[in-house]
């Protein structure tokens, strides 16, 4: 999972394609709010899992503030 994530803000970052950045940004953006609506009181308390939400949302909110970035750029 979290070589996914690496790998969507590299495409991210990469892409010479308005239309494939777009749609990285729109997977990224999606996965970090599915993966941010699993964190839970039982997560929390488990730190090798709360480790593994926190790397993951923490890479994927980095795509929100390109997105950010790439809209005010156009």
């Amino acid at each position: 999972m979290l070589v996914l994530c690496r790998a969507l803000i590299k495409l991210v970052q990469n892409s010479t394609s308005t239309t494939d950045r777009a749609a990285a940004i729109d997977v990224a953006i999606s996965l970090f709010y599915h993966l941010s609506s699993l964190v839970s009181e039982d997560t929390k308390y488990y730190p090798p899992t709360r480790q593994f939400f926190s790397a993951c949302i923490e890479i994927l909110g980095q795509v929100t503030v390109a997105k950010s970035f790439y809209v005010h750029q156009s």
